[in-house]
């Protein structure tokens, strides 16, 4: 029976390989995606070739900065998959036309960074739909019932495929909804002495605190970000276990004494960056998970492993010495008031958050991928240590840990 189902799973892989397909005319413009990984690209369903009987039945464009479609076509594909940022743009201006008139016009489509195709595979992945003829002009999961289905508006991953009989299936990964996305808010306290304990939490974010020692470290955040996954210079700490994680807090009191500058950032995490506070000075703590950790009524906190860019930083409490309040400040309000340098080198082509984009390299080279300079640059990439690639300077962990999965594509090979 095992060896019947791997060799289903075999062959449903098999007929789904992103193959240039004899079956179908042919493309000079056609792109095999798993040869632009690491590219930031716009995908459409392409109904043109399709109903042609052609190869390309998904049209690529280059997005804009907001991840929208610009520009024209940059070639077209069979089969491919997305991840990094992912931008769901659907107009409803233009899905209400094409629902009056019952005619198609490109008004939707998906943004990202093209992953590795890996055929067939949609382990954890939903099945989507978009068919603004029916009056619904966004993106939905197909198996939802309710008269009206959530919105999609993010996930992890995305692939879109075209079967043998040119029906195209999109899938999505860890889909994230406009009406989750309206309740994203997790405010915790921590449970008291003597009170029964509190185990609420609605989603897998929460909002957190972090109260910051200088002026000069909260500049740099709202400049640069910060991931947890760098070395953070300790203060007042009792973690000798980890130079790693930047310590956080569910209680707003909590963060207020760390924060010696005066201010505190708030931010959203996913449970699963945090990690509970380990004491290897007196081994009094020992908790098993974070959130157990932060709901302690002894001392909220956790140590924050994820990667945070300067806008998803929600909010900057200040304190006013001469009325002794706590001021809260949306982070543009803040930067305008305060007058915080938010400038970056052009030599700080990425935030902590970012997928490595090689587009970003080469146009720190101005183009010029033929120069010695370059191609040294990409050899590094290639074949350096992890040290090594932190210490180029304008790499974080998560970009480094994008470039060690691309070297197994043998991604680099082509620029060299």
């Amino acid at each position: 029976m095992e060896q019947l189902r791997k060799l289903i799973q075999r062959t449903i892989k098999e007929c789904l390989n992103e193959m240039y397909r004899d079956d179908l005319k042919s493309n000079k413009d056609y792109i095999n995606s798993d040869d632009i990984l690491g590219d930031n690209v716009w995908i459409h369903t392409n109904f043109t070739n399709r109903n042609q009987g052609r190869n390309g039945l998904i049209g690529l464009y280059k997005p804009n900065a907001k991840g929208y479609k610009s520009g024209s076509p940059i070639g077209y594909t069979n089969e491919i998959r997305l991840g990094g940022k992912l931008v769901f743009e659907q107009s409803e201006k233009g899905a209400e036309w094409i629902f009056k008139n019952q005619l198609k016009q490109l008004t939707a489509g998906i943004s990202g960074v093209v992953l590795p195709t890996d055929s067939g595979n949609t382990s954890g992945m939903d099945l989507v739909t978009y068919n603004a003829k029916e009056g619904l002009g966004y993106f939905h999961l197909v198996n939802e019932t309710s008269e009206k289905p959530k919105k999609i508006i993010g996930a992890s991953e995305v692939y879109l495929f075209a079967t043998e009989a040119l029906r195209y299936m999109l899938y999505v990964k860890n889909p994230m909804f406009e009406q989750d996305n309206l309740k994203e808010v997790n405010y915790l306290n921590p449970n008291k002495f003597g009170e029964p304990k509190k185990n609420i939490i609605n989603g897998k974010t929460i909002r957190v605190f972090h109260g910051i020692d200088r002026i000069g470290t909260l500049e740099n955040i709202l400049k640069n970000g910060l991931s947890g996954n760098q070395k953070i210079k300790r203060i007042n700490s009792n973690d000798t276990a980890s130079n790693n994680g930047l310590f956080i807090t569910i209680d707003f009191d909590l963060a207020k004494r760390y924060a010696a500058s005066g201010n505190v950032i708030e931010f959203t995490t996913n449970i699963e960056d945090l990690s509970p506070v380990s004491d290897g000075a007196s081994g009094t703590y020992n908790y098993e998970t974070a959130y157990d950790n932060l709901l302690s009524p002894t001392k909220s906190e956790a140590l924050y492993f994820g990667d945070l860019n300067p806008n998803m930083i929600k909010y900057i409490w200040r304190y006013d010495d001469k009325n002794y309040t706590w001021n809260r400040y949306n982070r543009k309000e803040f930067i305008e008031k305060y007058n915080i340098d938010t400038k970056r080198s052009s030599f700080n082509i990425f935030l902590p958050n970012d997928y490595f984009d090689m587009n970003k390299i080469i146009k720190l080279y101005n183009g010029k991928i033929e120069s010695d300079d370059f191609k040294r640059l990409v050899t590094k990439l290639k074949t350096a240590k992890i040290s090594e690639l932190s210490d180029l300077g304008f790499l974080f962990p998560k970009q480094i840990k994008d470039v060690i999965r691309l070297r197994e594509e043998d991604f680099f090979n082509k620029y060299l």
